[in-house]
């Protein structure tokens, strides 16, 4: 045999569905241990690799001639051929009675378990209960007295199917309840295949299922069996095939495989599982809580369970260095182990996953026909290492203190839509400034909705951090307008801090009270502004903000060319960030566009800008017209006004402002200029005059 390796492509082998990759694992780890000690595997272009001494008709020979399949057994489960008599009774019989060398391992496993049971049975253990409640102590105690007695190959199966603590003991999700799924018994089914596939007189039919499973060559030798959770497309039901219905229709050499890949999980868990007081579900590799956000698939009545992920890599690496891995089995989220969906998402995206990974494939077990759970593949997140991914850390965070205790129907939608908005960061990453806004709206709406329920609003606090800002920035008229008058809320004290949490529970309410018309509620908030501004002192009015609105923003805000229901969304959603972080922009420009005389001569009266004059005092009513439509009326109180503080104003007369577009002045006073902007519209409107313009 030549000890050249070569580069084997499992076309069979694949990351979809689970029982592709679960193979995968299977061919790798039973090559190593009983073929090829120093076969190394890796994923390509969705496929398993193996670097290996052997070729293609070689390692059909040896699994058609040589392979010794592991012991997989459950004599804690009634269906198992052992606690009562049945037809798998028969099968493992047949096990016992064979000569085949390859058997020989399953056989004295057989005989232990037999005499474990029998054992237990005259010790008085309740065996006959076992499936009730009655039945749990007895199951525990007789899982303990076969872990401490089978061969060490046999173990691997107890150890991959659950974990045995001192009070009581967790099924893996990936193997069911305990090697059960529903009524569906893994071993069960395990050893059937084993029949067709090593008992049975060699066919031409079982050695083309073999190159089906392993090279996705074609077969028509599949026989009718229950495949389980780990291929739902092969669980048959209605609309499965060409016909009304359809049956499940197993390749055994898939099955068998696929179970012995389960078994590179074997002991990983119990190594995890020292703390009693650890989530059960995080115990298992690679295992978090499902959330439900991530994905659209998701079928009315189903009852998702934990989830996966599994990992593939590009690298060649050993099975002892693959095995480590999932004896890890971890992602860090921060200081601590990532603990659902979302925060195992973040994981893969920055630096706390291992080295040397390519994608995450994610699975939930989701249970859908009665008692049967299917595992369904949701997503497949590439590993990154980008640094901006820390600032997911603290929102992410923030969801899951949000969704301890009982929520109402409004803050669990709120709070999922928060989540799909992070899984798609996670995916896309802030280079995607689309999905960032995405995120950031998602935040405005629940902060719409904390102003309407009292569960929502004890969350509500500033946790985006400043640099939000900039990767949101699309340098949008929307971006820039709406980041304006979230820096001037904030400034104005309409904060997130619980110590103002009165002041904007009293302000969300008010304006969201109004009718949902963006230009009706931005005047609104700026009426509001106003009241505030001259009940606390009598002055000018004033602008305290770090971010600034630009003209060419305002004027086609004026236009009407605008999303305006995103600059509200992204207004909302902006008070989250962390203002008292930001920096002032103090970027100048040097190109600047007119907006009109209307919307020039009453800005100057709300500018909070000095004029190089004197101070103009606040004068409530200009704004109280323009919004109603009177801009004839608000223009001669703005000139007045200009002129009792000792500015010269052209003549105005013939000056027509339409109803409209006094509203969208009224609603444009709200946007904060900069000085030199400022500075601009009074030498358009006092120095040279500026009638002519367009409105």
């Amino acid at each position: 045999m030549s000890s050249e390796q070569k580069e084997v492509v499992f076309g069979g082998c694949s990351t979809e569905p689970l029982s592709n990759y679960l193979k995968s694992l299977g061919v790798f780890r039973l090559v190593v241990e009983q073929a090829d000690c120093a076969a190394k595997g890796y994923w390509k272009n969705g496929l398993f690799v193996l670097k290996t001494s052997l070729g293609q008709e070689q390692l059909e020979a040896f699994f058609l001639e040589k392979y010794s399949p592991t012991p997989i057994i459950s004599p804690w489960n009634n269906a198992a051929g052992f606690l009562k008599r049945n037809k798998t009774t028969g099968i493992l019989d047949k096990i016992l009675e064979s000569e085949d060398p390859r058997l020989d391992v399953f056989s004295r496993t057989l005989e232990s378990a037999r005499e474990v049971v029998a054992a237990a049975r005259n010790d008085g253990l309740a065996l006959d209960k076992i499936g009730s409640k009655a039945g749990e102590d007895a199951k525990k105690e007789l899982i303990v007295r076969l872990r401490n007695t089978l061969p060490d190959r046999a173990i691997r199966w107890v150890d991959a199917a659950l974990v045995i603590r001192e009070s009581d003991w967790k099924g893996f999700s990936l193997l069911g309840g305990g090697g059960n799924d529903g009524r569906a018994e893994f071993s069960v089914t395990f050893i059937e295949q084993i029949e067709k596939t090593i008992l049975s007189q060699k066919n031409e039919d079982n050695r083309k299922n073999l190159s089906n499973a392993l090279f996705g060559t074609e077969s028509n030798g599949f026989k009718d069996s229950l495949f389980g959770q780990f291929n739902p497309s092969a669980a048959g039901n209605f609309n499965a095939s060409n016909d009304y219905t359809s049956k499940s229709h197993t390749n055994p050499w898939d099955y068998v495989l696929t179970l012995e890949g389960a078994l590179v999980f074997a002991g990983a868990a119990v190594r995890r599982y020292k703390d009693t007081q650890v989530d059960p579900v995080a115990a298992f590799p690679f295992s978090v809580r499902h959330l439900g956000s991530g994905y659209g698939t998701a079928a009315k009545g189903e009852k998702p369970g934990s989830e996966m992920w599994f990992p593939t890599w590009r690298t060649p690496a050993s099975l002892a260095e693959v095995e480590f891995l999932f004896s890890e089995g971890r992602a860090d989220f921060g200081s601590r182990r990532a603990e659902n969906a979302l925060e195992f998402a973040q994981s893969t995206v920055s630096l706390g996953i291992d080295r040397g990974l390519t994608e995450f494939h994610r699975y939930a077990f989701i249970e859908r026909n009665g008692q049967a759970r299917f595992a369904v593949k949701l997503d497949a997140f590439e590993v990154h290492e980008r640094q901006d991914a820390t600032l997911l850390q603290k929102p992410i965070g923030w969801i899951g203190k949000g969704r301890k205790g009982k929520n109402s129907e409004g803050k669990e939608k709120s709070l999922r839509e928060i989540e799909e908005s992070l899984f798609r960061l996670c995916h896309l990453g802030f280079d995607h400034k689309e999905t960032v806004q995405e995120t950031i709206i998602s935040f405005g709406r629940f902060l719409q909705e904390a102003a309407k329920r009292e569960d929502c609003r004890e969350l509500v606090q500033p946790l985006l951090d400043a640099e939000w800002l900039g990767k949101a920035n699309d340098e949008s008229n929307e971006f820039r307008l709406a980041a304006s008058l979230a820096s001037l809320l904030h400034a104005d004290g309409i904060r997130l801090e619980r110590t103002h949490g009165n002041q904007w529970k009293k302000d969300f309410n008010g304006w969201l009270r109004r009718p949902v018309d963006p230009v009706r509620l931005l005047n609104g908030m700026m009426a509001d502004r106003v009241l505030r501004l001259s009940q606390e002192r009598h002055g000018p009015f004033r602008e305290e903000t770090k971010c600034f609105a630009r003209l060419e923003d305002v004027n086609a805000f004026l236009e009407g060319r605008l999303d305006e229901q995103k600059i509200v969304a992204l207004t909302f959603g902006l008070l989250f960030l962390k203002w008292n972080d930001v920096e002032r922009e103090n970027m100048a420009r040097k190109e600047r566009f007119f907006p009109g005389a209307g919307y020039g001569l009453a800005k100057l009266c709300y500018s909070g800008v000095p004029l190089g004059g004197n101070d103009i005092p606040l004068v409530p009513a200009i704004h109280k017209k323009m919004a109603s439509g009177n801009g004839k009326q608000a223009l001669g109180l703005v000139v007045r006004r200009l002129r009792a503080s000792g500015y010269r104003i052209p003549d105005y007369r013939g000056l027509e402002v339409p109803k409209k577009t006094c509203e969208r002045i009224a609603a444009a006073l709200l946007f904060p200029l900069r000085r030199e902007d400022v500075a601009f519209i009074k030498r358009r409107i006092l120095d040279v005059g500026g009638m002519d313009d367009e409105f």
